[in-house]
């Protein structure tokens, strides 16, 4: 009995370690969030394939410029952003994702809804509470948006 009560204990605390590392690390993440100029824009891992591969497209023309350096990490962060691209055509995404910023959908909140590939309002509600806390104004436009995008989805898994 005393050992299960000592494990109880050593698994509690564990649990709440892992909560402060949690919030530690949500900490720094918003404080390098707030960091951010004012101009900055949340890109879509489409839009930021998009624009990666237009650079990978000239980088013969611009391996010749000495005054541009490409930096050793961009080859990863392309295949990044390919990896967790679900859409060939970036504009349509966006355009479908607009319409929920009528009902305060933040561009944060967008690039997760695309990057994600969610693909049920349940799930973004889940995965996102600032968007539950707005579920009774973004239900219906959400469920229309993500409908729109499985279309995308399909059509970008028939055209590979």
């Amino acid at each position: 009995m005393e050992m299960g009560s000592q494990m109880g204990k050593i698994l509690a605390r564990g649990k709440v370690e892992r909560q402060d590392l949690q919030r530690k690390n949500l900490h720094k993440f918003c404080s390098r969030l707030k960091k951010l100029p004012e101009n900055a824009k949340c890109l879509m891992n489409c839009e930021a394939a998009q624009i990666l591969q237009g650079i990978q497209d000239h980088m013969v023309l611009l391996s010749k410029d000495p005054t541009i350096k490409i930096p050793s990490s961009f080859d990863r962060a392309l295949q990044y952003a390919n990896t967790g691209n679900f859409y060939t055509d970036p504009q349509s995404v966006r355009q479908v994702l607009e319409s929920l910023k009528k009902q305060d959908v933040s561009d944060g909140e967008i690039c997760v809804i695309a990057n994600t590939g969610i693909d049920t309002t349940e799930k973004a509600f889940a995965l996102m509470p600032s968007l539950k806390a707005k579920q009774i104004k973004v239900i219906e436009p959400l469920s229309a948006a993500l409908t729109e995008l499985t279309k995308l989805k399909e059509s970008t898994i028939v055209l590979d």
